[in-house]
């Protein structure tokens, strides 16, 4: 599953000389959570919602200090980045995503392609994806630890070798650093699914129950 056929476009973006206060009162009138910062055709990084409400508090709020919300206001939203440019590329996998997100400690990852923004991926994409594609009425979800054999197995190979759908596929690794692949697939060819993953040196690690007629 590729990042472009889950990214979010078009991508709302404000100039790194742009003052915090604008670009906020615009996210805001958008209702969006991030905006990817840019120096002309450069992608500089993303500023959250977060970001925002932490140099300019809500009126009313407890901690809202006026005069420094005011002065955080004339200040560029460029000012508000921090670290390095964490970006992904429309043909990366949706795996490598979550993980870098993890990584990095991001919740957005701007989408570039040959240099140019073409879209951000969120979290809320990602959530948006694994609640879809485990919420068939014909998928099951089959979580395996990742061999540690070389060359590595590659678990679509049993997929398709057992004619079954792909609903979806993620990748991550455990904080005891062990890999874990997480599939749903199709109901129909689970078992032998399975089986063929076992073959392949793959561990077992939970077989969701029974889903569909």
């Amino acid at each position: 599953m590729l990042i472009r056929h889950f990214m979010s476009t078009p991508v709302f973006r404000v100039e790194s000389t742009e003052s915090i206060g604008k670009a906020w009162s615009q996210l805001e009138e958008r209702g969006l959570r991030h905006a990817v910062v840019t120096r002309g055709v450069r992608t500089l990084g993303v500023v959250t919602e977060h970001d925002f409400v932490s140099v300019m508090p809500r009126a009313g709020l407890i901690g809202a200090i006026q005069g420094e919300a005011e002065i955080a206001a004339d200040k560029p939203v460029g000012s508000l980045l921090a670290g390095p440019l964490v970006s992904i590329g429309p043909n990366d996998h949706i795996d490598d995503a979550a993980i870098l997100m993890l990584e990095k400690h991001v919740d957005s990852l701007p989408v570039l392609e040959h240099g140019g923004l073409v879209g951000i991926l969120t979290s809320s994409d990602l959530f948006r994806l694994f609640a879809t594609s485990g919420n068939r009425e014909d998928s099951r979800r089959l979580s395996v630890e990742w061999p540690s054999d070389e060359p590595e197995p590659d678990p679509l190979r049993a997929v398709f070798a057992e004619g079954a759908r792909l609903f979806g596929l993620v990748r991550h690794s455990t904080p005891g650093g062990s890999e874990v692949c997480v599939l749903h697939i199709s109901h129909d060819a689970f078992s032998a699914v399975q089986k063929r993953l076992v073959a392949m040196g793959y561990v077992v690690l939970e077989l969701e129950r029974t889903r569909g007629k």
